[in-house]
């Protein structure tokens, strides 16, 4: 006997769309520092026609190459802005650290001198006294944020925390974004994550572990990174952010130098965002300490007044 019941036709699995995905937007740091630089040079012309001629003094200890370069950078862009920026070398073997100390309390009695930065890193002399040395700049003349509670932000951390707002405004970001910092033991880790819980950011952190084998110093936990919707990296390593380290459509800040942490190319075709290195953070946080510069010059009327 026949049955009428048909064969049952195996159902076909349905798959997504193929849909081709869109490079990530590539952030200009260039292009964003100009446009905050034409701000800063009305900023400073109003201080000028107030009597104030803002000046900043930076200290530079060693001959490393990357430093000197960054240095030139800054005097470039604070001539740009109306700033006047005098460089004080202390590349000597010579000049201990109270000579040091006893330089920086000139530049601290200096009523001319409206901020003071350190060129980091530090001559391997000086590294011991570090904290004395940053502890020792008047906090209204921190205007990179070296002190433990400085009035200033670091001047890094406050690029990063602006470009996380751009990123904001260019791509698709939970308001506000949980970030997620990679080498958060460092200089400039530790201060982003504090900086951003204040914001009321829900950031989290990484570092190196601790094991013998260096080959194994860094195993990002990617169960982390990828619920991040910003994964920000400053350790140093080159190449050490793929792109199995970040969600789809994250954005990603590359604070690595100078080779800069991320694979760039493979990151950016899974990301929505990415700052290049060079040409990404850097010259935001030049802006940054300038910005804070000025406002330091601005600030030290009322104090100025205040001792009179």
């Amino acid at each position: 006997m026949k049955s009428n019941r048909k064969p049952k036709v195996p159902r076909k699995e349905l798959s997504a769309p193929s849909v081709p995905v869109s490079e990530a937007y590539v952030f200009d740091g260039r292009a964003f520092a100009y446009e905050t630089e034409r701000k800063l040079v009305n900023r400073a012309n109003e201080l000028k026609l107030m009597g104030i001629h803002p000046k900043l003094v930076a200290v530079i200890t060693t001959r490393d190459p990357a430093s000197e370069l960054y240095i030139k950078l800054k005097k470039k862009a604070a001539e740009r802005v109306g700033i006047e920026m005098e460089v004080f070398e202390l590349v000597s073997n010579r000049r201990d650290y109270r000579f040091f100390l006893n330089l920086l309390a000139v530049f601290n009695r200096d009523p001319l001198v409206h901020g003071i930065m350190i060129q980091l890193p530090l001559a391997k002399r000086y590294q011991p006294y570090q904290k004395w040395i940053f502890e020792a700049i008047r906090p209204e003349k921190d205007v990179d944020g070296l002190r433990e509670e400085s009035p200033f932000m670091p001047a890094t951390v406050k690029a990063i925390i602006s470009i996380i707002e751009e990123a904001g405004r260019q791509v698709l970001l939970r308001k506000p974004p949980p970030v997620f910092v990679v080498g958060s033991n460092g200089a400039v880790g530790k201060n982003l994550l504090k900086h951003l819980t204040r914001l009321g950011y829900e950031a989290k952190g990484f570092d190196k572990r601790p094991v013998a084998d260096w080959r194994d110093l860094w195993g990002v936990p990617s169960f982390m990174s990828l619920k991040a919707d910003v994964v920000v990296s400053a350790t140093g390593t080159p190449g050490l952010i793929t792109a199995k380290h970040i969600a789809k459509g994250a954005a990603v800040i590359d604070v690595g130098s100078p080779k800069g942490d991320v694979r760039f190319r493979e990151v950016k075709s899974k990301a929505s965002f990415i700052t290049p290195v060079p040409g990404g953070v850097g010259p935001v946080t030049i802006v940054s300490l300038l910005e804070n510069l000025l406002e330091a010059a601005y600030n030290s009327q009322s104090i100025t007044h205040s001792e009179g």
